[in-house]
């Protein structure tokens, strides 16, 4: 080859393909085949273009087969004059979709969605239907699929609500007991189990809304807070002593004293520190303002419970309570009824259990009788969702959780023109239960 790079060119051409006539031509003349020879084989390309995959190489496919002429793409496919979408090319006719815009601007086909009941992140025995309009919530309707009738034929058995076991347990007995003189230790025992499953619900609840967030932070504190209360309440029931409550087969009765005041003061200072992370600027920033009940609207529909306190209105039956009064109970209430005041008391709210159920605790091993009111025809306790009623009707309990329809209507509501993701959010803040329970 170094003999060829030396010589002139035509020789070259001439060594290096001796057959082909075309290289004996002179350069200028083979400069201008080649032209002509890639010209035509883009154009030959052109015409093999693959119109499925719609890559316009060379812009130009041809004449004919115009998009505005009926979309054939005849012998070259031409898609217009000069191979642009402009005059005549336009796809817009044919994908135009009518209607109105949805929150996010855009027009969207709707489609409806069934969540649940056994299905995250709703809550087992709650179904929510509900129809998107693109990513916004156009319609909810949220459904309770497990119910407990108004009457129960024994006080003792299964609570009717197994997410509030305890809380129910204190109100069917207090029931059952109508008309016959208290206890001493055995109703102040009841109320400590009652606030410390107040404090673990609603951190359960917390911990869940965090997860939703992905906000590992306040998972990992969540944690750190329900630990002692659990093994409070596992204390409480170890050594046998003159109260029993009975829920469901298991009988709950009270223990080491010593192991349950230090595991509350251990929770205590847990949720001190968690109280402070929910007071920074992160969780309000995917809570404040979404989700809104006002208090005329929570008024109106006949809320109770934290939701109810969230929006500045709704009463807590602690307060007619003499227990909780010779505790100097004061209930806790929020403004503003937006997920973020929902969130806030609930966190306060488990504060103020755990002070609760340290007060309780020791007045029940001092001795301290327990002066509750046995002639009322409804035993009214608060639970971790609303107030929970029963009274005895012969050798059968009526019971009753007001509220639980009510807040199911209302999260509905509110869950309307949200994107899907804050929707999911203030659906959760209500803390909804799939169990209704009454009438």
């Amino acid at each position: 080859m170094p003999a060829v790079l030396g010589a002139p060119l035509a020789a070259c051409l001439s060594e290096l393909a001796p057959t082909a006539p075309v290289m004996h031509r002179p350069v200028s003349e083979l400069a201008r085949s080649v032209a002509a020879a890639e010209e035509d084989v883009g154009h030959g390309n052109d015409r093999a273009h693959d119109h499925a995959n719609h890559r316009h190489g060379h812009g130009d496919h041809g004449g004919g087969g115009d998009h505005g002429d009926g979309g054939d793409h005849g012998d070259g496919g031409d898609h217009g004059d000069g191979g642009d979408h402009g005059d005549g090319g336009d796809h817009e006719d044919m994908m135009a979709i009518t209607g109105e815009p949805s929150g996010d601007g855009l027009v969207m086909e709707s489609i409806d969605v069934s969540l649940g009941p056994l299905m995250s992140p709703m809550v087992a025995g709650l179904v929510a239907e509900v129809t998107l309009d693109g990513d916004v919530v156009a319609q909810c309707t949220l459904r309770a699929l497990l119910r407990q009738p108004a009457v129960r034929l024994k006080p003792g058995g299964p609570p009717p609500d197994p997410l509030e076991p305890r809380a129910w347990a204190a109100v069917l007995a207090s029931a059952a007991a109508a008309g016959e003189p208290p206890d001493t230790a055995g109703v102040w025992l009841r109320m400590v189990r009652v606030e410390i499953e107040r404090a673990t619900s609603h951190l359960a609840w917390l911990r869940s809304l965090a997860r939703l967030l992905g906000w590992g932070e306040l998972v990992k504190a969540t944690r750190v807070a329900v630990a002692p209360l659990l093994a409070a309440q596992a204390s409480l029931a170890r050594q046998g002593g003159a109260d029993r409550v009975s829920v469901g087969a298991v009988a709950i009765e009270p223990g080491d004293e010593l192991a349950a005041v230090r595991e509350l003061e251990l929770a205590s200072e847990a949720l001190a520190r968690l109280q402070r992370l929910c007071a920074g600027r992160r969780l309000a920033s995917r809570t404040a303002g979404r989700g809104v009940v006002g208090a005329a609207e929570a008024r109106a529909a006949g809320l109770t419970g934290p939701v109810a306190r969230a929006s500045g209105v709704g009463g807590d039956a602690r307060s007619e309570d003499p227990l909780y009064r010779e505790l100097g109970f004061e209930p806790v209430s929020g403004q503003g009824g937006d997920a973020l005041a929902r969130t806030l008391l609930r966190v306060a709210e488990s504060v103020a259990a755990v002070e609760l159920a340290r007060g309780s605790l020791a007045h029940a091993y001092s001795g301290r009788p327990g002066r509750g009111d046995a002639q009322a025809e409804w035993v009214t306790l608060e639970g971790p969702r609303g107030p929970l009623r029963a009274r005895r009707v012969g050798d059968c309990l009526r019971v009753d959780a007001p509220g639980r329809e009510a807040v199911l209507r209302v999260a509905s509501r509110a869950a309307v023109g949200l994107e899907w993701g804050s929707a999911l959010v203030v659906l959760a803040s209500f803390d909804l239960s799939g169990w209704q329970v009454g009438p």
